[in-house]
């Protein structure tokens, strides 16, 4: 089993690989609350901003080295899209939309592309901020020792980068606490 540790033993001088979850986290930490606990002070509205707090620290005033994957900003980026599409698909008051055939190529998708490939750039200039790339023999591990019933090949390809490098993953995804093996997760579930 992973090794699950609290956000306040979090190392900052050393590097960690952070998972699409907190990434979006990062954009917007309110995101990840549904509407009718937002602006309360509940226990978990408390704990989801020390969370953001915590992450603040890691990302901007202790530079700690961060890493993702090709995956992972993969993931980001279709997070992005599909959320802009989303929130495009209630001013149309439609539900059937479809975000591949109505969304793309509008204005909208347009600029929030457009947005998405800046503020990607942005990160990437940063200089704690790195990207994992796989060789072909990772990846033939990947495939050699896939287990579809734990992590989906996403998770899985995470999971070999953090094992090869010995980073931990810093993600608020509770399925990467049944890997076996050396890996230590810090998480705030």
């Amino acid at each position: 089993m992973a090794i699950v540790k609290d956000l306040d033993e979090i190392d900052f001088a050393k590097p960690i690989i952070i998972d699409t979850n907190i990434w979006a986290y990062m954009d917007d930490p309110i995101i990840t609350l549904p509407d009718r606990l937002a602006n309360q002070n509940t226990s978990k509205v408390r704990r989801e901003k020390r969370f953001a707090d915590k992450l603040t620290e890691l990302f901007y005033e202790k530079s700690t080295p961060i890493y993702v994957t090709p995956e992972i900003i993969n993931e980001y980026s279709n997070f992005r899209l599909r959320n802009t599409f989303k929130a495009w698909q209630l001013q149309q008051h439609l539900n059937n939309l479809s975000f591949k055939h109505d969304f793309k190529g509008t204005v909208e998708y347009n600029d929030a592309y457009d947005t998405l490939v800046g503020d990607l750039n942005n990160y990437i200039s940063q200089s704690n901020f790195n990207i994992l790339t796989s060789d072909d023999i990772k990846i033939k591990e990947l495939i050699t020792n896939l287990h579809p019933k734990t992590l989906d090949f996403t998770d899985e390809s995470i999971v070999l980068q953090a094992k090869n490098n010995h980073f931990p993953i810093l993600t608020g995804d509770k399925d990467y606490q049944h890997v076996s093996g050396n890996l230590v997760i810090y998480s705030n579930t």
